[in-house]
């Protein structure tokens, strides 16, 4: 399981789009909008693998999110907060042991997200293998 951790190093607080949700099992939580990019060594860039902004974010699912209400959470300098709960990153079809993932968190929403504001982690590497084949299924996220 990775997760995405934001920390505000500035001297201001800074103002973050989130969702506050209640899950199927009537748990509480904050996400923020991000997505998950790929390091592609053919094309020298980054991939996009999945975007979870936009106009997907911040709605009911079923059999996930029975509420969610887009809100603004503040940032306060030295403070930190948890982006989204863990995900199977690697689990994903189009990792593989090695690669290198990064988060991007938005600092702003539109119908598409707002790259040109966003804020990319550092690189890690997928760390484990993840077995596929059609007798062991697996799920990453509702």
């Amino acid at each position: 399981m990775y997760y995405a951790r934001l920390s505000n190093y500035s001297f201001w607080p800074v103002n973050l789009p989130a969702c506050d949700y209640v899950s199927d099992d009537f748990g509480k939580g904050t996400e923020l909008p991000y997505a998950v990019q790929r390091w592609d060594r053919v094309s020298n860039s980054w991939q996009t693998t999945s975007d979870m902004s936009g106009n997907g974010f911040c709605q009911v699912t079923p059999l996930s999110k029975i509420a969610a209400d887009l809100v603004s959470r503040r940032l306060w300098p030295g403070s930190s907060v948890e982006v989204m709960e863990g995900e199977a990153t690697g689990a994903d079809d189009s990792f593989r042991k090695g690669d290198l993932v990064r988060f991007v968190v938005f600092q702003k929403l539109d119908r598409a997200g707002d790259w040109q504001s966003a804020i990319p982690s550092v690189p890690f590497a997928i760390e484990d293998d993840v077995i596929r084949d059609a007798t062991n299924s697996f799920r990453l996220k509702h």
